[in-house]
């Protein structure tokens, strides 16, 4: 059983427009105001210490894979395997000094899919053997990169082995947790 979450209440002064929003926002989550409230502000206080890792630089897609389509796939893994391991160990130290434990998973699923959005998540997660497919629309060169992204730095988080699969549009990860 689940102990339940302690919370206090605590007053804040917001513009009206700001407000309004809020509830908009809320209505559209299907969340009430004060779930959503929560939620938002764990997700800032969650990756504002990971923009140093993960500064974002906004481009279109289609701008995207023109830069993706010029690059040397070997290479490419290769740098991908240095950054994942320079990403992973920054965000598994941030963790620790916060007293939370990341896992593999958490880290593909929390902070790589739904913070930075690199790719969409489908999975299952099995007594013996867990699998998450990460699907996107980019091609095969960011397969690759993802692949080495994240091969590299997995010994981080877990001593599970992992298998990697890759093809146009998805990046397959199965592994059997020790």
């Amino acid at each position: 059983m689940q102990e339940p979450i302690k919370t206090r209440t605590k007053a804040y002064r917001f513009d009206v427009r700001l407000i309004e929003a809020l509830g908009r926002g809320a209505k559209r989550a299907q969340m009430t105001e004060n779930a959503f409230v929560s939620e938002v502000l764990k997700d800032r206080l969650l990756m504002d210490p990971l923009f140093p890792a993960f500064e974002e630089v906004r481009m279109s897609s289609d701008t995207f894979r023109t830069v993706l389509s010029t690059s040397n796939a070997d290479e490419l893994e290769v740098v991908a395997s240095e950054i994942g391991r320079r990403h992973a160990q920054l965000v598994h130290e941030l963790y620790e000094s916060n007293d939370r434990i990341l896992t593999f998973q958490e880290f593909t699923t929390e902070v790589l899919a739904r913070h930075s959005k690199w790719f969409h998540i489908e999975g299952s997660k099995g007594s013996t053997r867990h699998s998450i497919t990460l699907r996107h629309t980019f091609g095969l060169k960011w397969s690759v990169f993802v692949r080495g992204y994240i091969l590299s730095p997995s010994s981080i988080f877990s001593k599970d082995r992992i298998k990697i699969e890759i093809a146009d549009q998805f990046v397959r990860i199965e592994w059997t947790p020790t």
